[in-house]
């Protein structure tokens, strides 16, 4: 069956991937980013399905830009069946350095920002009494690892909210998942000066989601036996962790 979905973060790394996957299989897909032009190279790129894709340019941060481009899904398709909101900045050097306005932009465009999406979207499928919404997270958010500061913070506080909507739109019939990915091959990984266990390209990281969403899984997580590590540091008893953790410092 045809969904509508809007993609957040469409114009490259997972997000872009996810929008190459669902156009290919003739779903209805709006992609917005900051970047104009990347967005239509990406319809572009898909121009046999041309007519599927809705390209809205946006600031995650403006609520009046995400407004607008709501308004002109619902005007195209009348409704969203699916939401992902994949958008989020990250450089380790900044967070190294303790940047305070970097930080502040990190929780701003990866957490908060969500909240200019979630509101009006979850208003319009309660109108229809369905709908699926999924966050991309991260396993950096299992536990406070070093260097990892506001960008942790940020996918923890994702994982945590997700938690929290899973039970609140339950009622409505809308299905809540969130993704915690490892090391995904792109332009925000590639800024790391360390070696990246079990890393993944990004077409590979789009199947694995694509396939817990189309099974409504609540959480996604890759890969397995990374994930599974540190899925172990969360049980752990603080003074054990801390231990390990101070080990991880170059």
């Amino acid at each position: 069956m045809k969904k509508n979905i809007w993609i957040i973060g469409a114009s490259s790394g997972i997000g872009m991937e996810l929008a190459k996957i669902y156009i290919s299989q003739g779903h209805n897909v709006a992609i917005s980013a900051r970047t104009n032009h990347l967005l239509e190279n990406l319809a572009n790129e898909n121009s046999e399905f041309f007519k599927n894709i809705l390209p809205l340019a946006l600031d995650v941060r403006n609520q009046t830009d995400v407004d607008v481009a709501l308004k002109k899904i619902i005007e195209k398709w009348q409704k969203i069946d699916l939401l992902i909101y994949a958008s989020g900045i990250y450089d380790p050097e900044k967070i190294r350095n303790l940047d305070i306005q970097y930080s502040k932009e990190v929780i701003d465009i990866n957490l908060t920002s969500i909240f200019n999406f979630l509101l009006p979207v979850v208003g319009e499928m309660k109108k229809n009494q369905s709908g699926q919404i999924a966050l991309i997270a991260s396993v950096a958010g299992y536990r406070g690892l070093p260097n990892s500061g506001a960008y942790g913070a940020s996918k923890a506080a994702i994982i945590n909210l997700c938690e929290s909507l899973y039970v609140q739109m339950r009622p409505f019939n809308i299905s809540v998942s969130v993704v915690n990915p490892g090391f995904v091959k792109s332009k925000l990984t590639d800024k790391n000066d360390f070696k990246m266990p079990f890393i993944i390209e990004a077409d590979k990281a789009a199947k694995i989601i694509v396939e817990g969403l189309n099974k409504k899984k609540f959480e996604i997580h890759f890969p397995p036996i990374f994930s599974l590590i540190l899925k172990i540091l969360q049980i752990i008893p603080n003074s054990w962790f801390l231990r390990v953790s101070s080990k991880m410092i170059k």
